[in-house]
Order: structure tokens, then sequence, then C-alpha cells
């Protein structure tokens, strides 16, 4: 964030050199916004990084302390499936569409037999 806002500071250096002042002004402004973002995104990471992790400590407490009382146990793999997996219906889409042109070919088609029985108008 600061890297951009260094490169739109001498973006609009530049162009203020060369008399564009109205790219300068642009430029300048969008690298103190710029600026401004990075100063409060450093300022947040670095008061977020002092809080400390109390779940992570209170879990290992927790675990240990069933270590030592003996109230762990081994956990064990199923040994068979209790339900048989469901599959879904696999439709082959493909040998679909080659019936369904087919039967357009051959007329037997909804499109067909709605355009055959169509009185003509005119």
């Amino acid at each position: 964030m600061l890297y951009y806002a260094l490169v739109f500071l001498i973006v609009g250096l530049i162009a203020g050199a060369l008399g564009v002042t109205g790219v300068a002004a642009v430029a300048s402004q969008i690298a103190w916004v710029l600026f401004l973002i990075g100063v409060v995104l450093l300022v947040v990471h670095l008061v977020r990084g002092r809080t400390h992790d109390d779940y992570r400590e209170d879990l290992l407490k927790l675990i240990e302390g069933k270590i030592k009382s003996g109230q762990t146990h081994a956990i064990e793999e199923p040994e068979g499936e209790t339900e048989p997996k469901r599959q879904a219906k696999v439709v082959n889409i493909m040998d679909l569409l080659k019936r369904s042109l087919e039967k357009a070919e051959r007329g037997e088609g909804r499109l067909r037999r709605k355009a055959q029985t169509r009185p003509k108008a005119g």
C-alpha cells in the first residue's frame, strides 16, 4: 500500500514539474489517501499482533489435564460401513442428445409434429 502511495507521489511530482497541474493534484491526493490507508492498516496489524490467543492455550491445558487424569481412550476405526453409500443416477447426456437428434431427423420430434399440425396462415 505504501509502495503505491510512493508511486503516486512520484507521478504527482513529475506531473507538477512538467506543468500538468491537474494530474499532479489528483496524483498527490491519491498518494495521501493510500498513505493514510497504509498507516491505518499498519496500526491495526500491530495492535492485532499484540492480542493473545487464549483459546489455543485453554484447549492445550484441557487436553493435558485429561491426559494427566487418565480420561483418555484410543479412537478405533469402525470395522465396516453401517449404511451402504448412496450413488446418484448418472445420465449420459450425449446419448440423450443423439437420440433426440435422430428423432428430429425422422420427424418424430415434438417441434416437427407441431409444425405439421398447425394450419398455415395466409
